[in-house]
């Protein structure tokens, strides 16, 4: 089964703005099982495939391990940025500029990905069925 990257960017979308009003009205363990996705994944994908939309550009265990390991790096600057604006560093203002962050990332990767030719556009690959013996 062959996934399109732009069906999980579109899902990304989606899955963030459905997160957002989950993180601002719960409180413990399950917001933070729900704030570690948003931050420390979807961010640095989205990026990850506005710049590398091709199908060789890298690997998908690439992308997988660079998504947390960018977001690490990419979070805190977003913070840093809102540090000097008067909004200041609190829950909502992280929360609408990683918003904004990944909508404007994953809408650039999509689009990126549109002017590819579907043989080089980076999907991902998997297959379902049952044990052989």
């Amino acid at each position: 089964m062959e996934i399109d990257n732009r069906k999980i960017l579109t899902a990304i979308v989606a899955i963030t703005l459905l997160l957002f009003p989950i993180i601002t009205f719960t409180s413990g363990p399950s917001r933070v099982v729900f704030v570690i996705l948003f931050l420390l994944f979807f961010p640095s994908y989205t990026l990850l495939s506005a710049l590398f939309p091709r199908r060789n550009d890298l690997s998908g265990i690439e992308r997988l391990a660079l998504s947390f390991g960018i977001s690490i790096a990419l979070v805190p600057l977003i913070g840093l940025v809102l540090n000097y604006t008067p909004l200041g560093i609190k829950l909502y203002p992280i929360l609408v500029s990683v918003t904004l962050f990944i909508v404007v990332t994953a809408a650039t990767g999509w689009y990126r990905q549109r002017q590819l030719t579907v043989a080089d556009r980076f999907s991902v690959t998997f297959q379902v069925g049952l044990p052989r013996r």
